[in-house]
């Protein structure tokens, strides 16, 4: 499926609605597939209703749990690295020093 964004005007004011259809129809033609689209908004219910019984149902809520916070760590740390490299380009910057000099010195601080 293709997921695009459409736009009506309609009384002087703009519409946007997002809807899904057949990638074989977006990338072949009507020759290949029909059209088929679907509301963003339908399909979104249908697949959160399918993971929500296969989650519930298959007993695996735990483990889901797990991998969600275990996700959220990693993204944390390495949004926590990408500021603590910024912040070690702009010591660099600030005080001429290199970057090995600036760990040497962060690190003796320690």
């Amino acid at each position: 499926m293709h997921g695009t964004r459409g736009v009506k005007h309609k009384a002087g004011k703009t519409y946007e609605y997002f809807r899904y259809l057949c990638s074989t129809y977006k990338s072949h033609g009507r020759s290949q597939c029909n059209y088929n689209p679907m509301h963003q908004e339908s399909l979104v219910k249908v697949v959160v209703a399918k993971i929500r019984e296969a989650v519930i149902a298959g007993g695996h809520h735990g483990a889901l749990r797990s991998r969600v916070v275990e996700r959220l760590k990693a993204r944390q740390t390495n949004e926590r690295m990408h500021r603590d490299r910024a912040t070690i380009a702009a010591m660099c910057r600030a005080t001429g020093l290199s970057r090995p000099t600036v760990y040497s010195v962060l690190e003796s601080a320690d």
